[in-house]
């Protein structure tokens, strides 16, 4: 004796179906979908159950449901289908409750992830907001007339650059500081200082003339340290920026590498550059008694004057321009 719910059976899961399918709208997630229409689906699960369970007390009585069954197994056949009917029951209930547990843990798990994000991007804003206030009072101590006040402006915006604010523009602000504070222009030589000199100092008894006087206070003024501190700091930037050292003045320095790095018409005396240098432009700038080695590519030297360069064996010359370049005691490698 089969009971006949196979109907039933069909008829209780197409019915969930329909509330799970009516419930999810074109571009909506169907846990936001099942909980907009919990209500819903909590009437059609709850009368399915009702239903079935009805069914499963009542059923019984009703023998049509039955095939002809032999006296002896009639109260076995209602038993079966009596269980039958309940665990439909059951399992819509189940279903049912289950279906909305998901959905509000779904739901749970999402606003836990909107809540991360929202959190991550107000620590995002209040960090760049603390950044933009560090940049700014960086930018007043530069303005201050002490060096040291001035030294502190200049670390505190390389170390906003380091954490990766603003480097670009970081980098121009040490820039325009360093060519707003570079030294009275000196001439590029000791003889041409020599010579300036002869012209206004007299003779000694023999006739001959005095020795230009080099001594500080007396000879050319003295770059100030955070002039220096600036030069160190844009000299070392690699090539996370570009860097505008235009008319500075640049000495005794070992410079091992510099990319895109703007140097026209600027006095440099006693450097050591290489052995990586690319897209440096010495356009204009008077270079004295420095040294090349290594690889120079894409650097122009037009209109450069180089006196007593020496260029170190092995140094490659990578498309360099040389238009109107002066050279005194100078070899320029093939």
């Amino acid at each position: 004796m089969v009971p006949r719910f196979g109907v039933i059976g069909r008829v209780s899961l197409r019915c969930s179906a329909i509330s799970v399918n009516e419930a999810k709208p074109s571009g909506d997630s169907v846990e936001h979908a099942v909980l907009r229409h919990a209500t819903k689906i909590v009437v059609i699960g709850g009368t399915l159950t009702v239903a079935v369970a009805v069914f499963a007390v009542f059923a019984p009585r009703w023998g049509w449901l039955l095939d002809d069954p032999r006296p002896n197994d009639l109260q076995a056949a209602k038993a079966d289908l009596r269980q039958t009917a309940l665990r439909i029951a059951a399992g819509i209930a189940a279903f049912t409750a289950g279906l909305l547990a998901w959905a509000r843990l779904e739901l749970s798990r999402e606003q836990h992830r909107h809540d991360k994000t929202r959190d991550e991007r107000q620590r995002l804003l209040a960090e760049q907001s603390q950044q933009n206030e560090r940049f700014a009072r960086s930018v007043e101590l530069l303005g201050a007339d002490n060096d040291a006040v001035q030294l502190g402006g200049l670390y505190a915006l390389e170390a906003l650059a380091r954490d990766g604010y603003r480097v670009q523009s970081v980098y121009d602000v040490i820039c325009a500081f360093a060519r707003l504070h570079v030294p009275d222009q000196l001439p590029a030589t000791i003889e041409e200082i020599g010579a300036e000199q002869q012209e206004s100092q007299p003779d000694d008894d023999a006739g001959r003339p005095l020795l230009p006087d080099l001594s500080v206070g007396q000879g050319p003024s003295v770059p100030s340290e955070a002039y220096e501190a600036a030069l160190t700091i844009a000299l070392r930037v690699g090539q996370t920026a570009r860097i505008d050292l235009t008319r500075t003045i640049i000495s005794g320095r070992v410079i091992t590498s510099l990319s895109e790095c703007e140097l026209g018409g600027a006095q440099i005396t006693g450097c050591t550059f290489g052995p990586h240098l690319s897209d440096v432009q010495f356009s204009r700038a008077r270079i004295t008694d420095s040294s090349f080695e290594g690889t120079l590519s894409n650097c122009s030297f037009a209109g450069a004057t180089l006196t007593s360069v020496r260029f170190a064996n092995g140094t490659r010359l990578e498309d360099c321009r040389w238009d109107s370049v002066t050279l005194r005691d100078t070899e320029v490698p093939s």
